[in-house]
């Protein structure tokens, strides 16, 4: 009987071991923020979006697309709904540009799937600021030296915003978190005392892993 003891603990704590190392080969993802900036007071800034306003007359605009994504290159776009209010870039009588958005139009920005909007900062020209998102229950709004920072808590992969009021905005700013590219490899943990066979009953093991911040699951009957 004291040998088949031995054995079924040796066996155990073999077991507790195997479970651990193989899930120390598991890799570790980690979300990354990403920032994307779209720029409407500068015509380079405007030219990565498509629009080439070098014609563009003093107090005329150039009226965007309904419904057609822009985008800076990257991962974020941005459509805009009219509603009978045309959403375009302005060029006023100073030569200052900026996107202007009407009243009753709509401004979504959107990310790609399995990424989430974080944040998203408007960057007002003057004090015409009149957005507001359509969906209210995942967004608080703040105001930081002439920004405002729409916050969201939810996980959501698209904002739709609507114009109460003519809002024209120098540039906006959108934050979002995607699956990070890097890969990062667990050390595997490591046991005190190591497998053996023992008599002293109960005994004690430490698992310790020199991974920082790494969490250590398992099991003593040879489960997964």
């Amino acid at each position: 009987v004291i040998f088949m003891t031995r054995i079924l603990h040796t066996l155990r704590l073999a077991a507790l071991c195997l479970t651990a190392a193989l899930l120390s080969s598991v890799s570790v993802y980690a979300d990354e923020t990403v920032t994307e900036t779209f720029i409407f007071n500068t015509s380079t800034g405007l030219q990565a979006m498509g629009f080439d306003v070098s014609s563009l007359e003093k107090s005329t605009g150039l009226n965007l697309e309904e419904n057609n994504a822009y985008s800076i290159g990257g991962s974020v776009s941005f459509s805009n709904n009219n509603n009978g209010s045309p959403t375009c870039i302005f060029k006023d009588i100073n030569g200052a540009l900026t996107l202007r958005i009407y009243n009753g139009a709509q401004l979504t920005f959107s990310v790609p799937e399995g990424c989430f909007i974080k944040r998203i900062n408007f960057t007002p020209s003057g004090s015409k600021f009149n957005l507001s998102p359509i969906s209210e229950d995942y967004i608080s709004e703040d105001y930081i030296s002439g920004d405002y920072y729409w916050n969201t808590s939810k996980q959501v992969s698209s904002i739709t915003f609507k114009a109460k009021g003519s809002t024209y905005l120098q540039k906006v700013e959108v934050l979002y978190t995607r699956p990070s590219s890097s890969e990062a490899s667990v050390a595997a943990p490591t046991f005190s005392p190591a497998a053996c066979t023992f008599t002293q009953r109960p005994f004690q093991v430490s698992l310790s892993c020199a991974t920082e911040g790494a969490s250590i699951y398992y099991t003593t009957d040879g489960s997964t």
